[in-house]
């Protein structure tokens, strides 16, 4: 019988799949939304006026670059994620084989954690095209920005690599000296 431990690394390889399948329906949602915007911003604003009063002031042509560079962002985000989730997968997948001290999950974990890095950087033009954005709209509230616990975490991925690589190069010498 399969101890709880022993199931978690096939119980993660799922959650990793199907996180990875909704990024992925989420990036094809923002592709057409922003196709939605490029192409047919002056129907969505009609639509909108007709449905509800615009206050004085506010003026929707204006907002068609910001919510496009927003949706295009996403789109961009989307797609790194996806990738760094599939370097997790891979990662789990060691675990699961009982191999996981590898140069290779040393990289992954690398590879991550800059993804992290590009993700951060990202966060900061969405959270300046957010505010550009909820200037006009009262009611639209983006939280997006840097993140304290981001950087603690690309910090612990960075670590995690370094352990994974002293693990792979120990598990190297100890085979060489048998």
């Amino acid at each position: 019988m399969k101890t709880p431990q022993a199931a978690l690394p096939s119980v993660t390889r799922w959650a990793v799949i199907l996180t990875m399948a909704i990024i992925v329906l989420t990036g094809a949602a923002l592709s057409i939304l922003a196709g939605v915007i490029a192409f047919a911003w002056p129907m969505v604003i009609a639509e909108i006026a007709t449905e509800h009063a615009i206050p004085a002031g506010i003026d929707l042509a204006r907002m068609q670059g910001a919510a496009l560079a927003i949706c295009l962002i996403g789109v961009g985000l989307a797609v790194a994620v996806t990738w760094s989730l599939d370097q997790l997968r891979k990662i789990v997948d060691t675990v699961r084989d009982g191999d996981p001290f590898v140069q290779d999950n040393a990289d992954r974990l690398r590879r991550i954690g800059w993804v992290m890095v590009g993700i951060q950087v990202a966060g900061l033009p969405i959270g300046i095209l957010a505010k550009h954005l909820e200037r006009h709209l009262d009611q639209l509230h983006l939280d997006a920005g840097f993140s304290l616990n981001g950087l603690l975490a690309i910090l612990l991925i960075f670590v995690l690599a370094q352990v994974f690589e002293q693990g792979a190069a120990m598990r190297d010498d100890l085979e060489g000296t048998v």
